[in-house]
Parts: structure tokens; C-alpha cells; sequence
């Protein structure tokens, strides 16, 4: 399907959307979680602080920061990143 013509990209090709009656026949993920609600606060918070420290890490100058420091910068980076991509998989779960 062509995401452009409003297709889910990560719909079967084929198969109809899951529809829950419970969130009163809304798209929904594998887990039950309506399609493009808010984040939870919880969830909010992570993808925050992962822009607060990509902001800091981009306004760095890389080059003169000395070995330890952008070794603790790229440590920060990397665990933004891996709970980012959590927030992501409750929000949007693949089935692969």
C-alpha cells in the first residue's frame, strides 16, 4: 500500500486493518493501542529528554571535547536512542 494514498505502510497487503470494538472500531495495533493517540506522559518524557540531549550534542563543538567527555556524550546518546525506540515499539509494535 502507498503510504502517500493513505495506506498504512505496514499493513499486509490484502488484509483489512484491525479495527477494536473496544476504542469503537478504530484502527488499532496488535496490542490494542489506537493509531495516532498522544503519547503517555511517560512516553512524552523520554522523547524530551532524547531532544534536550540531541539539541546539546548538536550545539557541541565534537572537536573540542576532550576523549572522556564525548565518550559519556555518545553513552547519553545511545541510551536515548534505545528508549526511544521502546516508546516506539509500544506505541507502533511491528510483527516481525
Amino acid at each position: 500500500m502507498d503510504p502517500a494514498a493513505g495506506g498504512d505502510c505496514r499493513q499486509q497487503e490484502g488484509r483489512p486493518p484491525y479495527t477494536s470494538p473496544r476504542l469503537g472500531g478504530r484502527r488499532t495495533t496488535p496490542t490494542g493501542t489506537a493509531l495516532n493517540e498522544p503519547l503517555t506522559p511517560a512516553q512524552q518524557t523520554v522523547v524530551d529528554f532524547a531532544r534536550r540531549d540531541l539539541a546539546t550534542a548538536r550545539a557541541s563543538d565534537l572537536g573540542s571535547i576532550e576523549a572522556a567527555s564525548l565518550i559519556l556524550l555518545v553513552e547519553r546518546i545511545r541510551h536515548r536512542l534505545g528508549s526511544v525506540l521502546e516508546v516506539i515499539d509500544e506505541v507502533a509494535p511491528t510483527s516481525g
